[in-house]
């Protein structure tokens, strides 16, 4: 808005024939003001005319209200508000156009932290072994942890995480041969190494007081944490153990470690299990107290796996049936590039596509975008196709160049397809009917993950329609491959580059037609950066200098999840209830309550006014009790937003959640 607009609260009431818990709301809406106030007076409205995105809804502007200071007075909230700048000092233009969508954009992903524990970098000769899991919190400030150290020469006198320099960084509290805890309040400067293998976990013994193991933590995009007790087998055991597990798509293996230690009775078997008849699934091979090593999953194992329905179970003398088990619990999303071209249809096409795709924690949807331009004929149709093959496995609907929806009937096949790379992109045209370009869908080839951007005019502060889609991977070697592809810019292109919120442009974009790609190194100073979503892809024209569109790198599919879950109370409660966010409205961190009267798997996600969902706190079984989260909307605009709670039964509860910035 320009410089003449005063801000304000406008009222929306919305009544609602439909039974949806989040409904859809109405996307834009046109006054035309009666009066011309003063500097500071109230704007008078006429009727509101509104664009209703479904059926069944009916709503107009109620009171506008004119706040000297809208961060201590709130008005009466009919169902929906919204602040925008539509006043600022003196109002020159009678007619404005108010949009009532709230752009999400939530940089914050739980990102998993794994260590394995050896006397590399001792100079000991310890047979001493140990695991390390752990995940960051979406704020990446709280790390919580378990590590579980087996076979050491001497007793545990302390343990630390140290940084690259061995400086004591915090210390880590063993009961046993196990720890579980949580690091808080971890500045940038440390959360930065411990993502990227720069600080250690050493433990120190009376057999070698500078540390007799010790392991380097590194960051995951994905992986499965395993935290083993006796709680889970239903026996008294006092055993504990720690692991994880790693999908490689280019093998079609899974990686493996894991320590147990503080068994009542000397090991006979280990397995993995299936959790939906307990049957075993695979052996796993011990050497003393540690398993490392990798397994070529059968078909049915892989997808027991990616629904998190594997555990393992360690056998005993003193518990036949398993002394101490631990399920095998996934964090972080799969993300997949998507590269378009004619090579890979076989044609002679120059035209190009991005698109990446993003499969959620527990496997029940496919969240996809991607954009084409530069076809030789007209578009027909687009299919996800699987090799060998090239059965149609789903349709993909595209809104001009532009696919931007989830897909959700995923079978077991489907999925299997997905991890092994088999599933690609097919775009079809009046020419080139069975194809015209092809990008398959690749996980695997990133070493730290993938950063996806919805590149448009909205996120640039412009009016262009144009709209783009692009990916950033980031390798093991700290080097970052981007690609963009973009449609429909209302001027002529001039530049493209990656920039960072703070330090301004980091490289550039090079562009063939409508695509562009870039290679370059990853500077250590902005890589907190980056994992916070604070890069953003501009795409620079004559119009406009300063850029037509851009989008912010998110990582993963940019949805929150996998936050801390903390139990509050044992007692079994009589319902199912969901407790009003306190503070309420908050800024920008919130907390939420709630009960669960019996075991089962429940899901708290967070919505904003168009029902889309922006954040996911809880997708796990919880036993009966009382649980409350903390949820950061950093990354959220200002707002109404939503609150669900639902059981594996289908019931649900809502309440609604204000954001003030």
């Amino acid at each position: 808005m320009g410089d003449n607009l005063i801000p304000f609260f406008y009222v929306v009431e919305a009544v609602s024939s439909r039974t949806d818990p989040i409904p859809v709301i109405p996307v834009t809406c046109s006054a035309r003001l009666s009066t011309i106030p003063s500097l500071g007076g109230t704007p008078q409205l006429s009727p509101c005319s509104l664009v209703i995105a479904e059926p069944g809804h009916h709503c107009t502007v109620v009171e506008p209200k004119r706040l000297p200071n809208p961060k201590k007075e709130l008005p009466q909230l009919s169902q929906y508000t919204h602040m925008e700048d539509l006043m600022r000092n003196r109002l020159l233009v009678p007619l404005f156009t108010a949009i009532l969508t709230i752009a999400a954009s939530v940089q914050g992903q739980t990102i998993p932290i794994i260590a394995k524990l050896d006397t590399t970098g001792t100079g000991n000769n310890s047979a001493g072994k140990g695991t390390f899991f752990g995940t960051f919190d979406v704020a990446q400030k709280s790390l919580t942890y378990q590590v579980t150290v087996n076979n050491l020469q001497g007793t545990i006198s302390a343990a630390h995480f140290h940084d690259e320099n061995t400086s004591v960084l915090q210390a880590i509290t063993f009961s046993g041969n196990t720890a579980a805890g949580t690091w808080t309040n971890i500045p940038d400067s440390l959360f930065v190494k411990l993502v990227n293998q720069r600080i250690y976990v050493n433990v120190h013994t009376s057999f070698a007081g500078g540390g007799e193991i010790r392991g380097f933590t590194g960051a995951q995009a994905h992986a499965f944490g395993i935290r083993m007790d006796g709680a889970q087998a239903g026996t008294a055991s006092n055993g504990r153990g720690t692991g994880y597990v790693e999908w490689d798509s280019a093998s079609a293996k899974v990686r493996y470690e894991m320590t147990y230690a503080g068994l009542n009775a000397p090991r006979t078997v280990t397995h993995f299990h299936s959790a939906r008849n307990g049957g075993i699934v695979q052996g796993i091979t011990f050497v003393d107290s540690s398993a490392s090593g990798f397994w070529t999953l059968p078909d049915t194992a892989l997808n027991l796996l990616i629904k998190g329905e594997l555990y393992v179970n360690i056998h005993t003398s003193f518990a036949t049936g398993g002394e101490i088990r631990g399920a095998v619990v996934p964090y972080g999303e799969f993300t997949f590039t998507i590269a378009m071209d004619g090579a890979q249809a076989s044609t002679a096409s120059l035209a190009q596509g991005t698109g990446w795709a993003s499969l959620d924690r527990f496997a029940t949807k496919l969240k996809y975008r991607m954009t084409y331009a530069g076809l030789g004929s007209a578009f027909t149709a687009a299919h996800f196709h699987v090799s060998p093959g090239g059965g149609i496995l789903q349709p993909i609907t595209f809104a001009g160049n532009i696919a931007d929806a989830e897909w959700t009937n995923l079978t077991d096949s489907h999925l299997r397809e997905l991890l092994k790379g088999n599933v690609y992109v097919n775009i079809h045209t009046s020419v080139l009917d069975a194809g015209e370009i092809r990008g398959n869908l690749k996980y695997g080839i990133v070493g730290d993950g993938v950063w996806t951007a919805t590149v448009d005019g909205a996120t640039a502060g412009t009016i262009s329609t144009a709209k783009g889609t692009a990916w950033l991977a980031l390798y093991q070697d700290d080097s970052v491959k981007v690609r963009v592809t973009i449609a429909g810019l209302t001027s002529a292109f001039t530049s493209a580059h990656v920039h960072a919120g703070n330090t301004g442009i980091l490289f550039g974009i090079n562009f063939t037609d409508s695509t562009g790609t870039a290679t370059a190194f990853r500077p250590d100073s902005v890589l907190l950066q980056l994992i916070k979503g604070q890069l953003y892809v501009n795409v620079h024209t004559g119009t406009f200098g300063g850029g037509e569109i851009r989008g912010n790198l998110k990582f993963g599919s940019g949805v929150v999840t996998g936050v801390q879950i903390d139990k509050t109370s044992d007692q079994i409660p009589a319902s199912y209830t969901l407790d009003q966010n306190y503070p309420n409205p908050f800024n920008p961190t919130t907390a939420i309550t709630f009960s669960v009267a019996e075991r089962g798997k429940m899901t708290l996600k967070i919505y904003n006014l168009l029902g889309q969902v922006v954040a996911t706190l809880l997708e796990d079984v919880k036993e009966a009790g009382i649980y409350s989260v903390s949820f950061d909307a950093s990354g959220l605009t200002s707002g109404v937003y939503f609150y669900q709670l639902t059981t594996e039964k289908g019931s649900g509860i809502t309440r609604r959640m204000v954001l003030l910035k």
